[in-house]
């Protein structure tokens, strides 16, 4: 998903990234857990302001994708978009590189019902296209993470249920998923995934 995760951003909110849930202090190596305790009631860009002074940028970028999922115990952010602007434009050369890199790393290392709602959360500009880019994608992270036939169907059902009533975007995704299961079929993809999910 390299270089792909900023197209969900309006033109001018581009940037960030993600990877796991450590946040690195400059200097001392603590975690989130040393953040101020008023940081919770601090405005988005508050927050992101001390961040960006206090935290390495890929650290940065991990922490503002996890609390946009909800992953960072006690801090949540409303927007996004304000936060990974602010970052963008702050950060230069090799520590613009390492916040985009580890932002753009992100999605593709979780589950498909936490990369939706990520991905929702920054899909500003075309919502309606993300079913199908997730399905589209969703065969490079089978191959990736080697994930099995049965994994790879217990991860849809979670994907369904976190869709809810929004049938759409399901299936989107599952029209996505079955183009790219053919383009993919007699490459690298295992056999099985594909006899039984071609027909899903």
């Amino acid at each position: 998903m390299r270089k792909q995760f900023f197209r969900f951003f309006s033109p001018v909110a581009i940037a960030v990234a993600l990877c796991s849930l450590t946040v690195g202090c400059k200097g001392n190596g603590s975690g989130y857990g040393n953040l101020p305790s008023d940081f919770q009631q601090r405005s988005d860009t508050q927050k992101i302001m001390y961040l960006v002074d206090n935290v390495e940028p890929d650290s940065v970028a991990r922490f503002i994708c996890a609390a946009a999922i909800d992953e960072v115990p006690g801090v949540s952010l409303d927007s996004l978009s304000v936060v990974t602007l602010y970052a963008y434009n702050h950060y230069k050369g090799k520590d613009l590189e390492r916040f985009q890199n580890a932002f753009d790393e992100y999605p593709d290392k979780l589950p498909l019902a936490k990369k939706m709602k990520l991905l929702f959360k920054a899909s500003l500009d075309d919502p309606i296209q993300l079913g199908y880019q997730l399905g589209l994608e969703y065969t490079s992270q089978i191959r990736d993470q080697h994930k099995s036939a049965d994994e790879v169907e217990s991860e849809i059902k979670e994907f369904r249920k976190a869709c809810g009533k929004d049938t759409e975007t399901y299936q989107r995704f599952l029209q996505g998923f079955k183009i790219a299961l053919e383009a993919d079929h007699g490459k690298d993809l295992p056999e099985d995934v594909y006899r039984r999910f071609i027909n899903y």
